[in-house]
């Protein structure tokens, strides 16, 4: 026996299901409106698969986090534009596979503590990566991640292995030339010399966005900044929320901040803190007036539900920078006239 025509016309019912499928934003919730029929199956698919989270915090959708890779990433990857995946020492082939797997890669973030040589050159197959989140050690990792065994006892490289490395280089080199937006903030690792991703600025040809950690030597990676990324707009400046008395939330209101985060909407990921004479200090370690400008401090509560918000086309971190930005040089302009 045959089913009934629906009784919305396809488009309509199409539509409802998206939608359904955009709200209804916990992991298992999504697969079970695959089961509803074969044309509803169809549609959720590219939807679902757009985004893929893999944390220890969020799994999103939940099916991908089975073997690796998942069959729903082998099967289903070519949908996938934006990726977060959470990784840790001895996984470098988890995450190149997934990789593969996953070539219209638009917003990529790969967490981790330790560098990744084979998931490395399965990125650099990536042509659309604009947006990208990495510790400090991957984003240089081409240019101080020699094999000294391919070294002889006289510190003279192999001219093969020269070749190769020059090969990968060039690529790193396009790759990184693409990226607008680069978090390099260690929300997911121990950052302690974030000044070290000197080697990798001066490809950074592109990049209109840049966020860093609250750490010394600060003022003088934005120094470089500034003078090898001409195109930056934007600086974000994480900091401790915990140092923070005062919260600016979206631009919108102020709340206080007590030791167990008061007066906080569980809602909100993130905030623009106020930091009453972190101004005068730039000033005073030489950063210009015009530098001061593009720095916006941030304090960021849930890092994975800040960049999936976003990578789902919300409100995120650097739309609320960007907010900003436009809100302080409105009021230059009338304090100009």
């Amino acid at each position: 026996m045959s089913l009934p025509d629906p009784i919305l016309p396809l488009e309509l019912e199409r539509v409802i299901f998206v939608l359904t499928l955009q709200v209804q934003n916990e992991p298992a919730h999504p697969v079970n409106l695959l089961l509803v029929a074969k044309r509803v199956h169809e549609w959720l698919i590219p939807v679902l698969y757009k985004t893929i989270v893999r944390h220890s915090s969020r799994t999103y959708p939940l099916n991908v986090n089975a073997s690796s890779p998942s069959l729903a990433i082998t099967t289903y990857g070519r949908y996938t534009q934006n990726l977060l995946m959470e990784y840790k020492a001895g996984e470098d082939d988890e995450v190149a596979n997934t990789l593969h797997y996953c070539p219209q890669i638009r917003r990529l973030a790969l967490w981790g503590g330790v560098s990744l040589i084979g998931a490395t050159r399965n990125m650099l197959k990536l042509n659309s990566v604009t947006e990208l989140s990495v510790n400090v050690p991957q984003l240089n990792i081409p240019f101080i991640d020699w094999d000294h065994s391919k070294i002889d006892p006289k510190g003279t490289a192999h001219p093969e292995y020269v070749e190769q490395v020059e090969e990968f280089q060039i690529k790193y080199r396009d790759f990184l030339s693409k990226i607008t937006h680069l978090d390099i903030s260690g929300h997911f690792d121990d950052v302690t010399k974030v000044e070290d991703m000197g080697p990798a600025l001066k490809h950074l040809k592109d990049l209109t966005h840049l966020c860093v950690p609250d750490l010394k030597g600060f003022t003088r990676l934005i120094k470089e900044v500034v003078k090898k990324c001409p195109k930056v707009g934007v600086i974000v400046w994480i900091v401790n929320l915990k140092s923070v008395a005062v919260i600016e939330v979206a631009g919108m209101r102020c709340v206080s901040v007590g030791g167990e985060n008061s007066g906080l909407r569980p809602e909100v990921n993130w905030f623009h803190c106020v930091l009453p004479g972190a101004d005068a200090v730039f000033e005073a370690k030489g950063l210009d007036e015009r530098t001061r400008e593009k720095i916006v401090t941030i304090c960021r509560l849930d890092p994975v539900m800040t960049w999936e918000e976003g990578a789902r086309g919300g409100e995120d971190m650097w739309t609320l920078v960007d907010d900003v930005i436009q809100e302080r040089s409105q009021k230059n302009s009338v304090r100009k006239v």
